[in-house]
């Protein structure tokens, strides 16, 4: 991995703090979510993946595990956050990020969130770190961020900096609610554009369409995931909101969210990407039935003037037995022979 990708990997954004992780959560359940996610593709990036997070009243955990197989390289991430150390609602975190060689980056971090401070109701979050490792050098390197956030039904807004090995890196978002019946947001990723634009508070359709486009490179890429009948929370604000910050800001880890045929009784998606090596065109249809939630499409691949096309079909199930839900995905495009799988499990105690 480079030091450009090392930069927008390593930094941890304010997005836990951001999303409540420093409010009151004392008569909150026990939560636990196991996760495994099984990725294979016809280059060198194919990896297992376990991760594990923990939330209850008194602290975050969350661990992202890499078995070293298959010339896997990818980094461990282990994090640990409380806001019952300090009084006054301030989150102390630290964090591990690396491969148990000696070289990992070991980091702590501090956010406060304060709620509702305007006449607007806006809720601002603040937050900074400091970290020191080897990662990509033979002598210790220091990193360090700040963070400011800002958010409330109408808004959201973000901007972060992180300096790794001296070299700093910028990042931010802006999201709009318009009437309660669109969301639009636009983001910058260190150079690279980023946005997001989807129907809210519509029970019964479902529209959105995200993605971005680096000027340095010319690479592109979009996704447009939609819904009819039985609408449900992924197409709000709150979500909105999660989606340009997973696009445009760097983070340890990103948050899996469940496809799309979970996202209404009829769903459709449709989407593609660009480099200088390949073009990569998807559409999929889908609905839901008793068996499990189904989809199939077609995929397109075009690669040094060379098009392919070949089937790609999608399912999702989620089963719930007592207090666990379990739920299952499976992916496959035979153009790009790309084959997904993830595993989740969620407990609340």
């Amino acid at each position: 991995m480079n030091l450009k990708k090392t930069i927008g990997m390593l930094a941890l954004a304010g997005t836990m703090a951001f999303n409540g992780l420093a409010q009151d959560t004392t008569n909150e359940p026990t939560k636990i979510k196991a996760e495994t996610e099984v990725k294979g593709l016809t280059d060198d990036s194919n990896y297992t993946k376990s991760q594990l997070e923990i939330t209850n009243p008194y602290f975050f955990a969350h661990i992202d595990n890499y078995p070293k197989i298959n010339n896997n390289n990818k980094e461990d991430t282990w994090f640990v956050s409380s806001d019952k150390i300090i009084p006054g609602g301030i989150s102390l975190g630290a964090y591990y990020w690396g491969n148990f060689d000696g070289k990992a980056q070991l980091c702590g971090e501090i956010a406060k969130t304060f709620k509702g401070v305007t006449k607007q109701n806006i809720d601002i979050t603040t937050f900074a770190g400091y970290g020191q490792g080897k990662q990509y050098s033979d002598v210790p390197n220091n990193m360090n961020w700040e963070f400011v956030g800002l958010n409330n039904d109408k808004f959201h807004a973000e901007y972060m900096r992180f300096v790794f090995m001296g070299k700093a890196s910028h990042y931010g978002a802006l999201g709009i609610n318009l009437a309660n019946k669109i969301y639009a947001a636009i983001g910058n990723n260190n150079g690279a554009w980023r946005a997001n634009i989807e129907s809210i508070g519509n029970k019964n359709l479902g529209l959105q369409v995200f993605g971005g486009f680096n000027p340095e490179n010319g690479s592109w890429f979009f996704k447009s995931q939609n819904a009819i009948g039985s609408v449900g929370g992924f197409y709000s604000k709150g979500a909105g909101d999660e989606v340009i910050s997973d696009l445009s800001l760097a983070k340890f880890w990103y948050t899996h969210r469940f496809n799309f045929l979970s996202k209404g009784d009829y769903s459709f998606k449709f989407q593609g990407s660009s480099t200088k090596e390949k073009t990569q065109l998807e559409a999929i249809a889908g609905f839901k039935n008793k068996i499990c939630d189904f989809g199939a499409g077609i995929e397109t691949l075009t690669k040094h003037k060379e098009t392919k096309i070949g089937p790609a079909l999608q399912a999702f199930k989620r089963v719930k037995v007592g207090p666990l839900e379990i739920i299952g995905e499976a992916y496959y495009a035979q153009p790009t022979h790309t084959c997904n799988g993830y595993l989740t499990v969620r407990a609340n105690f």
